[in-house]
C-alpha cells in the first residue's frame, strides 16, 4: 500500500508539473499568436507606407515632368521673341509695336521664373519629406527584423518544452517502461 501511495503521490505531482507545463506552452502560444499578430499589422502598416512613398515619388516625377515642359515651353517662346525681334529692325513702327510685346513677355517671363522658383522650392521641400519617410520605413524594417527574431527565440523554446512533455509522457506509458532504466 505504501509503494502504491509513494506511486499516486508522484503520478499527482508529475501530473500537476504536466499541466502547469501545459499551461505555460499554451500562454506562449498565445504570446507567439499575440506577436505574429502584430508582425502582420507592422507589415500592413509597412505596405500602405511604401505605398504612400511610391505615390509621393510619381506625384513628384510627373511635377518634374511639368516643369520640364513648361521650361521647354519658355525656351520655345523665347526662340519665337528673338525672331519677332529681327523682324521688328525692318520698320521702326513695328519695332515700337514688338518692343512693348518683348517688355510684356519678359513680365510674362519674370512671373513664369518666379513661379518656377516657387515650384522649386516646393519640390525640395517634398525631396525632404521622402528623405524623411525613406528614414522611417528603415527604423520599422529594423523592429520587424527583431520581432522576427524573438519570434524564433520563443519557438525554440517552445520546441524543447514540448520534447520535454514528450519524455515525460513515455514514461508513463506501460510499453515504455521497458526502455528506461529503473533508476530514471
Amino acid at each position: 500500500d505504501n509503494v502504491i501511495d509513494c506511486l499516486k503521490k508522484r503520478l499527482e505531482a508529475s501530473h500537476k508539473q504536466f499541466s502547469n507545463a501545459a499551461e505555460e506552452a499554451e500562454e506562449r502560444q498565445h504570446e507567439n499568436q499575440r506577436l505574429s499578430e502584430q508582425v502582420k499589422e507592422l507589415n500592413k502598416k509597412l505596405k500602405n507606407i511604401e505605398m504612400q512613398g511610391k505615390s509621393k515619388q510619381e506625384s513628384f516625377n510627373a511635377e518634374r515632368t511639368q516643369m520640364k515642359e513648361k521650361a521647354n515651353d519658355l525656351e520655345l517662346n523665347k526662340v519665337k521673341i528673338e525672331g519677332r525681334v529681327c523682324e521688328m529692325n525692318e520698320a521702326i513702327r513695328a519695332l515700337q509695336e514688338e518692343l512693348e510685346r518683348k517688355n510684356n513677355a519678359i513680365k510674362n517671363f519674370e512671373v513664369a521664373e518666379k513661379e518656377l522658383t516657387e515650384e522649386l522650392g516646393r519640390c525640395h521641400s517634398h525631396i525632404e519629406e521622402q528623405d524623411d519617410l525613406i528614414e522611417e520605413l528603415k527604423s520599422e524594417n529594423k523592429y520587424v527584423a527583431q520581432l522576427s527574431e524573438k519570434i524564433q527565440e520563443l519557438t525554440k523554446i517552445l520546441s524543447q518544452m514540448l520534447s520535454l512533455i514528450h519524455i515525460c509522457r513515455c514514461r508513463r506509458i506501460e510499453r515504455c517502461r521497458s526502455r528506461w532504466s529503473t533508476y530514471h
